[in-house]
């Protein structure tokens, strides 16, 4: 989905870094939590991310090693990840100019699983423009809850109900233009 957001802030600033409505973009992608498997996973394992973690420097890693190590929670994720990169890309951004960053504990919401955004080297510095995130069943379970909506689905090869887990990609779209224009302009020789 694509729509306008509101920003809670008195005062904006940084031009299209931070205003108080921007364009957002979100998918959400909903799965069984008991296979966090991805059809085309096998054919992306072996490209390379930008990733960094902990305070360190970005580094080039293949995605399989990521999602073997825990840095990315599972193959669902790694590909949106990957897909993201390509678009970045495929928009004439440097593939040097953003790396991946895995949230540290201590800013992911506690019915996380993971957290990762994408951050994009600008004249102000790093920008965080892309957030994927993988919610749990929180989102549905915590409807369900105040609803009483049953919000699970029938898994046939299990025979059982299950709540399904999602995984969320959210881009701000305002911030993904700032960064194309950035990165569009070349120095011209005299």
């Amino acid at each position: 989905q694509v729509g306008r957001s509101a920003r809670n802030e008195i005062s904006p600033r940084q031009g299209l870094i931070r205003m108080r409505e921007f364009t957002q973009m979100e998918l959400e992608y909903f799965f069984n939590p008991k296979d966090q498997t991805f059809p085309k996973f096998g054919k992306i394992k072996r490209e390379k991310l930008r990733f960094a973690s902990g305070g360190e420097q970005p580094h080039s890693e293949e995605i399989g090693v990521l999602v073997s190590s825990g840095v990315i929670a599972n193959e669902i994720m790694a590909y949106f990840l990957w897909k993201i990169s390509q678009l970045y890309q495929s928009y004439g951004i440097p593939k040097d100019c953003f790396a991946f960053r895995k949230m540290p504990k201590e800013e992911t919401p506690h019915y996380s699983k993971g957290n990762i955004d994408l951050e994009v080297e600008t004249s102000y510095g790093l920008v965080e423009t892309v957030g994927v995130a993988y919610r749990t069943d929180f989102d549905l379970s915590q409807h369900s809850k105040h609803s009483g909506a049953d919000l699970s689905v029938f898994v046939e090869e299990e025979k059982a109900k299950v709540v399904p887990h999602v995984v969320e990609p959210s881009m701000g779209v305002d911030r993904l233009f700032w960064c194309v224009l950035e990165h569009s302009f070349r120095e011209k020789s005299k």
